[in-house]
């Protein structure tokens, strides 16, 4: 397997900007791909053997390649085996080696997103929906080329949708109500109802964000997280490993 057959040039387009994100969720999609790839492959059979081998050694390269795109060490800085050396044990090393970083970067990132983001009452949602509701009728009826209306409406669902999630971004909702700030108040029976909305919505989370300090729900930003190794140094070297048992390791020689 190759480099795209583990990630498409879309999918390396949707990753998050943050590094340790990106190779994490690059690590999950390629693992994905390479087990759906060695699922139905029998590892009795020689030649199917040789199949999954090729796979876990293009596995392994590619996330050494992103690995050093990205600085995520100890793998930016490992060399890939020759392929004429590489054992299953090799492999497998390396994705315990592999699971023991993503670990730790998934729950980082859990701990970052909650410090990032709220959880916003059901009721202050539904005062917000009403200000979108009348914001999204103001832009059907209007007279409006149909491009122009078309990405007015896009903003408001987003909108819409970031306040249906169970904790809201609010980098995103700050991000969201500055777009739905640039729909024209003329268009409304209000002028000022477009303010009225960001108002409410600034005024609706920082309540939220008051709220959980208050509850001791929401943690305190923590510097960045440096990822530690799985083993100490001097256990890194890999000892000699064999690819498979050899029937013929019984039999006495003469």
């Amino acid at each position: 397997m190759n480099f795209f057959d583990f990630i498409t040039l879309d999918e390396i387009d949707g990753l998050p900007g943050d590094d340790q994100q990106a190779f994490a969720e690059f690590v999950r999609i390629a693992s994905g791909r390479l087990r759906d790839e060695t699922r139905n492959i029998d590892q009795q059979d020689e030649q199917g053997w040789m199949q999954v081998q090729e796979a876990w050694y293009g596995f392994q390269n590619a996330t050494l390649g992103a690995a050093r795109r990205w600085k995520i060490e100890p793998f930016a800085s490992l060399e890939m085996p020759k392929l004429a050396d590489y054992r299953e044990n090799s492999y497998r090393q390396f994705r315990f080696d592999l699971d023991h970083y993503i670990a730790q970067i998934a729950i980082d990132t859990s701990w970052k997103r909650r410090s990032e983001s709220v959880v916003i009452p059901a009721k202050s949602k539904d005062r917000i929906r009403q200000h979108l509701h009348a914001l999204r009728e103001a832009v059907e009826s209007s007279t409006m080329p149909e491009g122009r209306r078309s990405a007015l409406l896009d903003r408001i669902e987003k909108l819409e949708a970031e306040l249906e999630r169970r904790r809201v971004s609010l980098l995103k909702i700050a991000y969201l109500t500055a777009q739905v700030l640039a729909i024209p108040g003329g268009l409304l029976a209000s002028g000022d109802a477009v303010k009225k909305l960001s108002t409410n919505i600034m005024q609706m989370v920082g309540e939220a964000i008051e709220a959980e300090k208050e509850s001791q729900n929401l943690p305190a930003p923590t510097p960045i997280y440096e990822l530690s190794a799985p083993r100490t140094q001097e256990s890194q070297e890999e000892p000699r490993r064999r690819s498979r048992p050899d029937p013929l390791d019984d039999e006495i020689p003469f």
